[in-house]
């Protein structure tokens, strides 16, 4: 048995003296699989969930007291703009610019009159005294103003009448009718909710450090459940929310047939966003934690070269970074690093382009 165990000890030597990639009789010389480092733009896809908004919407209120005298929308039903929605009975107000009128017609008489005679009175020039014609003078300026005085009291007037009335502020859907007739109502109190009819719009909450990547006219695909629409970034807001640390971006659709797209429901808008321009490209793969920060590490002649190395950014499984001494072309290590040690010798599966998995 003995016998037995030192001839199979034998072989075994000789068999791995014989694999030995430097025929020095150690152990073979690690494998490892690499990848090729490229140069280009990192492209990457974001999704962000949104709600669909109308163009604009809005609570309709007064700004006078009454009692409301009719309500001429329900829900669901639209009005153009500047049409009445919400009347309050004015009869006092009615009767506020009536008297008002009067007051303005009256006051105009009289600066006809005073104006009548200081004409007269420039014109008998040294006929009458320096008094007398200051006096008419005086007369036909008091007149002018108080008819003026009264004139902006017709218009104070016609203000309080007019907030009487509610119109509509644009082309509107009434989605909440919040008074009916008889309602006792007070300045401010809300009457309706409307929103714009028109084609939707999104308002999409990216994080702070995202915010700078994304700009004005990008394209972007918006899907709500099993369909999908194309949009357009109107605006990239330059603010950030302290409390959500976001940033607004607001998106336009583009095209017909926005019929699904009904303000309120959510939805997902992705879009290609680009990270990095003309950057060293490696696969994710092959980055490694050293607890002192990132690297590489290059295949070098058939040995490992560890090279220090920035992460620009990341995305579809590839890396942009940036790192003293490497370059385009070289070979980087993306399976079997954790056995390496600098200048170690390994060997290759084989080299394969820097793709995402």
């Amino acid at each position: 048995m003995r016998f037995c165990l030192t001839i199979c000890s034998a072989v075994l030597l000789f068999a791995c003296g014989g694999e030995d990639a430097g025929g020095g009789g150690g152990f073979p010389a690690p494998l490892v699989e690499t990848a090729v480092v490229e140069q280009g733009d990192l492209v990457g896809t974001w999704s962000f969930s949104a709600t669909v908004s109308a163009p604009r919407s809005s609570v309709l209120a007064t700004a006078a007291t009454g009692r409301v005298q009719v309500v001429r929308r329900r829900e669901g039903e639209s009005a153009a703009k500047g049409d009445v929605l919400v009347r309050l009975d004015a009869g006092k107000a009615r009767a506020a610019v009536d008297g008002a009128e009067a007051d303005v017609a009256a006051a105009e008489a009289e600066v006809e009159r005073t104006r009548t005679l200081w004409e007269r009175a420039q014109a008998l020039g040294e006929r009458l005294s320096d008094e007398e014609r200051d006096d008419a003078r005086l007369r036909a300026d008091v007149a002018a103003a108080i008819r003026d005085r009264r004139a902006a009291d017709l218009r104070a007037r016609s203000e309080e009448l007019a907030d009487h009335v509610v119109r509509a502020p644009y082309p509107a859907v009434v989605t909440a009718r919040l008074v009916d007739e008889g309602a006792w109502v007070t300045p401010g109190a809300p009457l309706l909710e409307v929103i714009e009819r028109g084609d939707p719009e999104l308002r999409v909450g990216v994080p702070a450090a995202r915010l700078p990547f994304i700009a004005k006219d990008m394209v972007v695909e918006v899907r709500s459940g099993l369909r999908r629409f194309e949009g357009r970034v109107a605006a990239v807001v330059p603010a950030v929310d302290p409390d959500t640390r976001q940033g607004l971006v607001r998106v336009v659709m583009v095209g017909e047939d926005l019929g699904d797209l009904l303000p309120g429901a959510p939805v997902e808008v992705s879009m290609e966003v680009r990270l990095a321009t003309d950057a060293l490209l490696v696969r994710r793969e092959a980055l490694q934690d050293g607890g002192h920060g990132m690297s590489v590490i290059a295949v070098v002649e058939g040995k490992a070269v560890p090279v220090a190395v920035r992460v620009l950014e990341q995305a579809g499984g590839r890396s942009a970074v940036e790192g003293e001494g490497l370059q385009v072309g070289m070979k980087v290590v993306v399976r079997g690093a954790g056995r390496l040690r600098p200048d170690s010798e390994v060997r290759e599966v084989g080299a394969q382009q820097a793709k995402g998995e």
